[in-house]
C-alpha cells in the first residue's frame, strides 16, 4: 500500500521536472505602409510567406485590431490602406530574424509583391 499524502503529491507536482528556460524575446515594431495599393492580395500573401520559415508567433496590429500575421486571411481583414501604421510583435528564438524579414518588406514597399 501507498503511504503518499495528499501534501506531499500536491508538493512534487509543484516542483519543475525540467530547468526553467529564459522567456522568449519580444519585439515590437510599427511600420507605415507606403504601397499605394495599400496592403491587398499580393503583398499580404508575401508578408505571410516571409513569415513561414521563422518559428516564432507574429501578430500585427492596425487600428486596435491584431490578427496572426502568418494567417492570410487575419492580415486581408487589417484592411490597411496607403500610409496606415502596422505594429508587428514577434516573440520567439528567432523573433530579430523574422522582423527584419518584414522590415525589408516594408522598406521596398511590398515591390516583391508584383514581380
Amino acid at each position: 500500500m501507498n503511504t503518499t499524502t495528499v501534501p506531499e503529491i500536491r508538493k512534487a507536482l509543484k516542483r519543475p521536472t525540467h530547468p526553467t528556460q529564459p522567456p522568449a524575446p519580444i519585439l515590437r515594431q510599427t511600420f507605415v505602409l507606403k504601397n499605394v495599393f495599400g496592403l491587398h492580395a499580393r503583398p499580404s500573401a508575401l508578408l505571410v510567406r516571409t513569415l513561414q520559415p521563422f518559428a516564432c508567433q507574429a501578430t500585427v496590429e492596425h487600428d486596435a485590431y491584431a490578427v496572426n500575421a502568418r494567417s492570410i486571411l487575419g492580415v486581408l481583414s487589417l484592411a490597411a490602406g496607403y500610409d496606415s501604421r502596422l505594429t508587428f510583435t514577434f516573440q520567439g528564438d528567432d523573433a530579430s530574424e523574422a522582423l527584419m524579414a518584414v522590415k525589408h518588406l516594408f522598406d521596398t514597399p511590398f515591390g516583391e509583391a508584383y514581380q
